[in-house]
């Protein structure tokens, strides 16, 4: 099997060393425009040359085939990545970080996209496959009580990592959650991801049909 790696970073790396793991491909192809982020994380995952394939421009695999694409860039060229790879590369099977897109009229055109392409599209939201979680699911659907499901914390990520949290309360009440509260602001600190992205500090209120609730809650540290 033939995969590709668009964006070599923290995430990018791992996906890459996970599928390198499961000695069924062959073939990886890493997309990556700092070489020397390439080479450092490649020794952060213990790969070679051998085993990864360095290219530093999409247009460097512009009609090739692969199985799946991951594509763990930052989210503001994102769309415009995922647009290019659907139009010139062969691929049926996509494996994309979070925050997918931008706006809601790139989902909606993303959205066309996979479906006039027989397209398949996965974002990377872990946690309901953690055992802990899917025995926590079992026990819930047993006692079929209502519960209350709260995140609080300092700095981790709310605008970005909160979707993690709302993806597990959607699996472990399985029911799609409805934003019903929120009070936000933004950090002042700015965003580690640079002046293209902000970050928040506030809560958020979920509820689903049944009034289950979820609770995300960001503080200053």
């Amino acid at each position: 099997m033939k995969a590709l790696i668009v964006g070599f970073g923290g995430m990018g790396c791992r996906h890459t060393q996970s599928l390198i793991s499961t000695e069924n491909y062959k073939r990886i192809d890493v997309v990556e425009p700092n070489k020397t982020i390439f080479d450092n994380n490649l020794v952060r995952i213990g790969s070679t040359s051998e085993q990864v394939s360095y290219f530093s421009e999409l247009k460097d695999v512009k009609d090739k085939e692969y199985d799946i694409i991951v594509i763990a860039t930052s989210s503001k060229p994102r769309f415009d990545i995922f647009s290019y790879l659907t139009s010139n590369v062969k691929c049926k099977n996509y494996l994309i970080e979070k925050v997918v897109f931008q706006s809601s009229e790139q989902f909606e055109a993303a959205i066309a996209t996979v479906e006039k392409n027989d397209l398949k599209v996965h974002c990377n939201l872990p946690n309901r496959y953690f055992r802990n979680y899917v025995d926590l699911k079992k026990e819930l659907n047993a006692s079929r009580k209502s519960f209350t499901f709260s995140v609080m914390g300092g700095d981790f990520g709310m605008a970005c990592n909160s979707i993690h949290y709302m993806d597990l309360f959607y699996y472990l009440s399985g029911e799609c959650p409805k934003l019903v509260d929120s009070k936000l602001r933004v950090h002042p600190k700015g965003s580690k991801r640079g002046n293209d992205y902000s970050e928040l500090l506030g809560t958020l209120s979920l509820r689903t049909k049944m009034e289950l609730n979820c609770i995300f809650q960001q503080m200053k540290d």
